[in-house]
């Protein structure tokens, strides 16, 4: 209000009173306002302002919830299905987190660990191969047996000296061969 303005409550308690000096006469106005309609008026604006508070904290939420889901459940959920992918597996399984924040520092990271492991199961099978190839091509006799004496495998020469197909041989033990 104006410069000097005081309001105070009335003496039986049931209004509030507003003085303010009038320039020039020297008198003084005063105001009455009723204590119910002053304190239902600010009632009613503080439910406004709670209210409005509320349907904030509710859209902040909400787009927070968004944010969160966009940003990291969904990646987190990709790489998710990737790491399970890569478990049953599937050593080619595609996994697209773009961005520089630390889950798409994780799915390059795991991009690259996939691209490790394909290069070394491609050497893997490629020694397997040359292994396989050697052990079936020495023309000695070479067999594997469990510790009870069984073939596990053996090579084309084992199975020459035997004169039986792998198929035959594998399971048997020495026993099987002399009755």
């Amino acid at each position: 209000g104006s410069k000097g303005a005081v309001v105070v409550p009335s003496s039986d308690g049931s209004s509030y009173l507003g003085f303010s000096r009038i320039q020039g006469p020297q008198w003084y106005w005063v105001t009455v306002y009723p204590k119910a309609l002053v304190e239902a008026r600010g009632l009613e604006a503080a439910r406004s302002i709670l209210l409005a508070g509320v349907v904030g904290l509710v859209v902040e939420l909400t787009l927070l919830a968004w944010i969160i889901r966009r940003t990291v459940s969904a990646p987190l959920k990709t790489l998710s299905d990737a790491t399970q992918a890569l478990a049953d597996g599937n050593l080619y399984v595609q996994l697209n987190v773009e961005g520089h924040a630390e889950l798409a520092q994780l799915a390059h990271n795991f991009r690259y660990m996939t691209e490790r492991l394909r290069e070394r199961e491609e050497v893997l099978l490629r020694s397997e191969a040359f292994k396989d190839a050697l052990f079936q091509t020495i023309p000695d006799v070479v067999f594997v047996k469990d510790p009870q004496g069984r073939f596990l495998t053996a090579n084309r020469a084992c199975e020459s000296t035997f004169g039986r197909p792998l198929a035959s041989i594998v399971s048997k033990s020495d026993a099987d061969f002399v009755s």
